[in-house]
C-alpha cells in the first residue's frame, strides 16, 4: 500500500488508510503512536501490548528434550507459556528453565500444568548485548586466575557466570525476536553475533569441565598463555562493538595472528587442539562485528 506524501506549511504528511482508521474507530484530533525503526515509520492506536501466549505439552522422560523444547519459544518472545505434563517431576525442571531465562517465573503450577510469564520491563537491546560481553569477558578472566593458581577444582565456582551469559545472550534473541532492532537489516548479524558469545561461553565451560576432571594435570606454560590472549581477543572484539574503523580492525587481525603463532609453536597437542578451537571462535566475531558498522 502506498501514499504520496503531502505538504501542509512547513510539516510533511500522509493520508491513513479508511479502511484502517474505520476499524480502529479513529476520531479527528486524536493522538496516535509514531514510532521509527530504521527505514520504517510505524503508525498504531496507543493502546497496552498485546500478551502473546502458546501451549506446549512435554512427556518430561528426557530432561534436554524439555530445555529444548520451551526456551525457543520463550526466545521467539511469547509472554505466556502453558506447558502441560503427565509427570509431575518435571515440574521441577520447568522451575529450573525459569530461573535460567532472565525475566521470566513460573506464574502457576499444578501436577499437571505449569505457566512461564515474562515480567522482563522494555530495555534497549545495546546495554544487554554490552552485559553478555562483559560476562563473557570475566568468566574468561576468572577461569584464567584459578588456572594459573593450580586450583583446577574451584573452577566449579565460575559456572554461575556462564549461567548467567546463556541468559543474557537468550534474552538477546528474545529482545530481536519480538522488538526487532533499531536498525532492522542488522538483526541477522546481531543474532549471529550472540550465538558465537554463546558458543565461546560453552567452550570455557568446556575447558573448565575438562580441567576439573583432572585436577592434577600439570598444564604447560603455554597453554595459560594463549588462554589469556584469548581472554585479552575478546575485549578487543567488545571494543570493535563501539568502534570499528579500518585501523582498530588492522590490529584486531594482527592480535589473531599473534594468538595463531602461539598455537603453532605450541608442542603441547592438548593446547594445540584446545586453543585452536578457542581462538577461531573469538576470530568469528570480527567480520560481523565490522558489518555492524556499516
Amino acid at each position: 500500500m502506498k501514499r504520496k506524501v503531502i505538504h501542509i506549511g512547513t510539516a510533511s504528511g500522509i493520508t491513513l488508510p479508511v479502511v484502517w482508521t474505520d476499524e480502529m474507530k479513529i476520531k479527528k484530533g486524536q493522538e496516535l503512536d509514531v514510532s521509527i525503526k530504521g527505514r520504517k515509520l510505524i503508525v498504531g492506536v496507543e493502546s497496552e501490548s498485546e500478551v502473546s501466549r502458546c501451549k506446549i505439552h512435554v512427556s518430561g522422560k528426557n530432561e534436554i528434550a524439555t530445555w529444548w523444547s520451551i526456551v525457543p519459544l520463550y526466545e521467539l518472545g511469547y509472554d505466556e507459556i502453558e506447558v502441560t505434563f503427565d509427570n509431575p517431576e518435571t515440574a521441577v525442571i520447568i522451575n529450573h528453565i525459569a530461573k535460567e531465562q532472565l525475566g521470566c517465573i513460573v506464574s502457576e503450577k499444578t501436577d499437571k500444568k505449569c505457566v512461564l510469564k515474562s515480567i522482563a520491563k522494555e530495555t534497549e537491546f545495546d546495554p544487554v548485548l554490552n552485559r553478555a560481553f562483559e560476562t563473557a569477558i570475566e568468566l574468561g578472566k576468572q577461569s584464567l586466575e584459578l588456572i594459573k593458581k593450580d586450583e583446577l577444582k574451584e573452577l566449579k565456582n565460575v559456572k554461575s557466570l556462564e549461567y548467567t551469559l546463556n541468559s543474557l545472550v537468550g534474552f538477546c534473541h528474545r529482545m530481536l525476536n519480538k522488538e526487532g532492532y533499531k536498525e532492522p537489516r542488522k538483526v541477522g548479524i546481531l543474532y549471529a553475533i550472540i550465538k558465537h558469545l554463546e558458543f565461546v561461553g560453552d567452550m570455557f565451560d568446556e575447558i573448565n569441565a575438562t580441567l576439573m576432571e583432572s585436577p592434577k594435570l600439570k598444564l604447560e606454560k603455554d597453554f595459560i598463555k594463549i588462554y589469556g590472549m584469548i581472554v585479552e581477543a575478546i575485549s578487543k572484539a567488545h571494543k570493535l562493538i563501539n568502534k570499528c574503523d579500518e585501523n582498530s580492525l588492522e590490529e584486531f587481525v594482527n592480535f589473531r595472528e599473534e594468538i595463531l603463532s602461539e598455537i603453532k609453536k605450541s608442542k603441547d597437542p592438548l593446547t594445540k587442539m584446545i586453543m585452536r578451537n578457542l581462538r577461531k571462535a573469538v576470530g568469528d566475531f570480527v567480520p560481523l562485528i565490522h558489518s555492524l558498522h556499516h
